[in-house]
């Protein structure tokens, strides 16, 4: 499994609040889409999203 890192999470999830889709960052960075929308979704709920253990 590939882990990532704290802040990698942190730019995608900016970069999606910026108007960036799922598609097109996965398609990008590599992350699945289903990874990034759980990351997306951890931010929207205050909480980490380191908090899966994924490091890199």
């Amino acid at each position: 499994m590939i882990r990532y890192k704290k802040e990698f999470k942190q730019s995608l999830v900016e970069m999606h609040n910026q108007g960036r889709s799922y598609t097109d960052l996965s398609a990008e960075y590599g992350p699945s889409v289903d990874s990034i929308r759980n990351w997306i979704d951890q931010y929207m709920n205050g909480l980490d999203c380191a908090s899966q253990q994924e490091t890199a």
